[in-house]
């Protein structure tokens, strides 16, 4: 037996004529990797070859999972996974099934963003590429969060599969002629004003969803992004950071997280939401204050860099903005209209920082200038920021 990336790459076939040998084999291969499964704790079985698996050759596996409990068996066959799922060895094993490889060298790019692109590969299928960086673990907890929301009533799409393309990973959606909501409304900017309301709805609908203690709190997901700024700023200006975020009223209501129009898909007239990496729950701040930073703010420090992220041409973007001030900020006195309209755009100023410790995938010359915005904008007036957000948020 082989041994790639610390693990043990199994044969094409195990059945009562070779479960002898299989049995040794193992035996030999698990001192080869003896020091890593002493550090981690876990031994991986890659199945990338194996086509049959019989009673005598799970016998084998049973056998090993008494001197080692923790085994994953990875790319595993849609023949094999059947057996282990009839057998009941996927309760047993964590068990990943081989992914289907795509190409998308010949699709159409409806979309993208700091972590991943979007292509139609046919009429009625769309994939999600996701760059390098982004690991399995997070892209297999999103799709996870995508049927969790969908089961709130949240309006999203779920993956029907995983595929790879190349050195990268992907999820499937049925999106039959579907196209992002920054895309569409470019083509179409005379019906800027039917889907603007449609966005809104989108939004209030989401936020005034209740949800449970499966999602996560989104100020402990904020927080533990400010720690990360710690590279860049001083453990006192962190410390100013989470004072400001544990001040935000606590609710139980949905959070995207990253809800600008790209993440937004037109299907049929309607808005479904994708990308649910980071959804939680919390106050609608820590959606509208990053769609501050997307249509306002990023506008305002590099034009060239909010076409290229957002993709919502210029004037419509400022549209975005003024609609979720009005819907948002329900407060006739100017004055304290002003203040609250500079809570949520403080968030959105930190949440331009975040996005440096978010995309691990990032060029460190991105995550200077977002941090570095972040530092211009949010630090000289993060006090005072602090002092009005028990005040005037509600």
């Amino acid at each position: 037996m082989k041994i790639e990336n610390n693990a043990i790459v199994l044969g094409q076939r195990y059945d009562s004529g070779n479960a002898k040998e299989f049995e040794e084999s193992l035996t030999s291969a698990l001192e080869q990797v003896k020091d890593h499964l002493e550090k981690n704790g876990k031994l991986v079985l890659d199945a990338k070859k194996m086509e049959y698996i019989s009673s005598a050759g799970l016998r084998v596996l049973l056998s090993l999972r008494k001197q080692v409990p923790n085994i994953e068996i990875i790319n595993v066959s849609r023949d094999v996974l059947d057996i282990l799922q009839l057998t009941g060895f996927d309760t047993m094993f964590k068990v990943k099934r081989a992914l289907r490889e795509i190409t998308v060298d010949e699709s159409t790019e409806i979309g993208h963003g700091l972590s991943s692109r979007v292509f139609r590969i046919d009429r009625d299928t769309i994939v999600k590429i996701y760059e390098k960086k982004v690991p399995f673990e997070k892209i297999e907890q999103e799709v996870a969060n995508a049927k969790t929301a969908f089961l709130f009533g949240i309006q999203t799409i779920i993956s029907y599969d995983l595929v790879t393309w190349k050195d990268r990973f992907g999820t499937v959606f049925e999106l039959v002629d579907a196209e992002v909501l920054s895309s569409y409304l470019n083509k179409h900017p005379d019906q800027f004003d039917e889907y603007k309301e449609k966005y809104k709805k989108m939004l209030k609908q989401s936020h005034s969803t209740e949800v449970d203690d499966t999602f996560t709190d989104v100020k402990v997901l904020w927080c533990k992004w400010a720690d990360m700024l710690s590279r860049w700023i001083s453990d006192e200006d962190v410390a100013r950071i989470k004072r400001m975020i544990s001040l935000v009223p606590d609710t139980k209501t949905f959070i995207h997280s990253d809800i600008h129009a790209n993440n937004v898909m037109v299907k049929d007239g309607e808005l479904v939401l994708i990308d649910m990496a980071d959804i939680g729950r919390g106050h609608n701040i820590f959606d509208i204050g990053p769609l501050c930073f997307h249509y306002h703010y990023l506008e305002i420090a590099n034009r060239e860099m909010a076409d290229n992220l957002i993709v919502l041409k210029k004037d419509l973007r400022g549209k975005m903005y003024n609609m979720l001030l009005e819907e948002y900020i329900d407060e006739p006195d100017p004055e304290k209209h002003e203040k609250i309209a500079r809570i949520y755009d403080a968030f959105g100023q930190l949440r331009c920082g975040m996005l440096a410790v978010k995309h691990s995938q990032m060029d460190e010359d991105k995550k200077g200038f977002f941090v570095n915005l972040m530092i211009e904008k949010l630090l000289p007036q993060i006090d005072e920021i602090i002092d009005l957000i028990p005040q005037y948020l509600k």
